[in-house]
């Protein structure tokens, strides 16, 4: 399935042609707020329907939002975004795969929604972008910076770990990011 998706975006975008939009779906500022208010409290079976109608569906309301604002301040340019694609099944590790290739393969610029850093699926974005000498910004055009995001998520990996939630996977990034933010550094000048 992933590849035909693929195929079928080759027939209309063309390499490197497109902006993307980064947005939390199932995690997310949105969803730290939630947690922190309802979802630690809920048992298993209530947790999946309210985090659904709490969470997911609340995010991609607000998404809906900035998507409507960068089309309309880039008429004419494909911009691409995650909340319109549905497939049955997918884990997330299947989207973040699927995107990350939509990323490397079609997107020379990436929009950050508020928020990003607290999203797996987001940070992930940001992170193959930065591996793929993508452009990065904020929904306000102001370009995010390398260490700036590595910052951001280690923020995020704070908050997430002081209410026991799992933060391995966004620590793990933010570790990458820090390396490449490393080697990146100009050694200092000699006198």
């Amino acid at each position: 399935m992933h590849q035909y998706l693929l195929s079928a975006l080759e027939c209309a975008v063309p390499r490197r042609s497109a902006f993307y939009i980064s947005i939390p779906i199932t995690t997310g500022l949105n969803f730290l707020t939630w947690y922190k208010a309802t979802g630690k409290s809920l048992d298993k079976k209530s947790y999946s329907s309210a985090h659904y109608k709490e969470v997911v569906v609340t995010n991609v309301e607000k998404a809906s939002k900035n998507i409507l604002l960068l089309r309309d301040r880039h008429p004419g340019k494909i911009i691409i975004e995650p909340t319109s694609l549905e497939v049955p099944d997918w884990t997330q590790e299947q989207y973040l795969d699927f995107w990350g290739d939509v990323i490397k393969k079609f997107i020379n610029r990436v929009y950050l929604s508020p928020g990003w850093s607290y999203s797996r699926g987001c940070a992930f974005e940001f992170l193959t972008a930065v591996e793929n000498g993508i452009e990065l910004f904020d929904i306000n055009e102001e370009p995010i910076s390398v260490f700036e995001g590595s910052n951001l998520i280690k923020k995020a990996v704070s908050e997430y770990t002081s209410l026991d939630l799992d933060s391995e996977f966004l620590s793990n990034i933010a570790a990458r990011l820090d390396s490449i933010s490393s080697a990146h550094e100009k050694p200092p000048l000699q006198r």
